[in-house]
């Protein structure tokens, strides 16, 4: 495929995945939010909002408690949120990236912007014919880059005289492409400030980069002569034995904890029967505080990204669930800076993980 038919087949999957918002599911017009006349309601200021972390596919983010998922238009590869009290509706939607694209980026592949958006803005005219088109940019949801698309829609909302801003991000991130999309009235005075802090907590995995000076990260920038030389290096062994000392020290006291190869295999019972067993891949996780927990302050999350996955094994049920996140107990005040050397611990160990060479064998 050459980079014109891409964008076309790019304009396509996008414009598809946009159709499955059709009257059922969007903000103000879902059979199970009927909404007859339009209040504001009283702002709750943004620095009192309780925020949750939430994980979908590959990547994680931010939103407020009260973004409630509408399961009845939600599935596999589509989560729709809504504040019915502001009006507000985060849809997002997944599909695979084509194979031979997977290392692409969506700057480089949308070189027609004016297309690009025209053609989402047709697709949306199939359900609102209101939809109209007021502009479009390259630009970055988080940590990624984005296309941005701002329509605007009184149809959308189900509400005469309404008049509904409708905020698209579309992305890459391998292996999947993603439309982003923000629905909110366009004459609120809370909504923008609100879906720009949520924009910016989304988070992406980053493409292994080149080692370079500017780009290493903290612990190879202290050991610079000795990741040239490796004599310094501490060794597989030792790191693994430091890692597992502190989860044995810090978390989860009734947890069993051992490494396998370059995994971290948690099991919270020594039941057989009602044992669930984690097994975090650590060549492709970090760790950050968690601090979104009910009863405790006292916690850590792993982040998967690269493709990998966190085995989630209930032997009890007979079959094994993967997340790209999971949280647990583990008391980091305990020592000073302990977040930043267990990443560095699991930095170093990348080291020593195997490299997946690509193959163009069928097997």
């Amino acid at each position: 495929m050459n980079k014109n038919f891409y964008l076309l087949f790019l304009i396509l999957i996008f414009s598809c995945k946009n159709d499955t918002q059709d009257k059922n599911s969007v903000v103000l017009s879902d059979t199970s939010q009927k909404v007859t006349t339009y209040k504001q309601e009283e702002k709750i200021p943004i620095g009192k909002i309780d925020w949750i972390e939430k994980s979908f596919k590959n990547f994680n983010f931010e939103i407020p408690e009260n973004w409630n998922l509408q399961a009845s238009v939600s599935n596999y590869n589509k989560q729709v949120f809504l504040n019915s009290s502001d009006n507000i509706a985060l849809t997002i939607d997944i599909g695979e990236i084509p194979e031979g694209y997977e290392d692409s980026n969506i700057n480089n592949l949308i070189t027609n912007q004016s297309q690009f958006a025209n053609a989402i803005n047709q697709n949306q005219k199939r359900n609102f014919q209101d939809f109209e088109l007021i502009g479009y940019k390259f630009g970055t949801l988080g940590n990624t880059d984005s296309f941005i698309i701002n329509q605007v829609s009184n149809d959308v909302s189900g509400i005469k005289n309404i008049t509904m801003k409708v905020k698209s991000h579309f992305i890459l991130s391998k292996p999947y492409y993603c439309s982003i999309t923000f629905t909110y009235p366009q004459n609120s005075d809370n909504a923008p400030t609100l879906i720009t802090k949520v924009e910016n907590f989304f988070t992406f995995p980053k493409p292994k980069e080149i080692i370079t000076t500017e780009n290493k990260t903290s612990y190879e920038k202290k050991n610079e002569e000795s990741v040239k030389s490796n004599i310094d290096r501490p060794s597989e062994y030792e790191t693994k034995k430091w890692i597992l000392s502190k989860f044995k020290a810090y978390a989860d006291p009734d947890f069993n904890y051992k490494m396998d190869k370059n995994k971290l295999i948690i099991t919270t019972s020594n039941n057989p029967e009602t044992a669930i067993e984690y097994t975090i891949p650590l060549c492709d996780a970090r760790v950050s505080k968690y601090t979104f927990h009910s009863y405790s302050n006292e916690r850590i999350k792993f982040y998967i990204s690269n493709g990998g996955r966190i085995k989630i094994d209930r032997n009890w049920k007979g079959f094994p669930k993967f997340e790209s996140s999971f949280d647990f107990q583990f008391q980091y005040s305990s020592e000073d800076n302990l977040i930043t050397r267990l990443n560095d611990a699991i930095e170093n160990l990348k080291y020593y993980c195997p490299d997946i060479k690509s193959s163009s064998e069928a097997f």
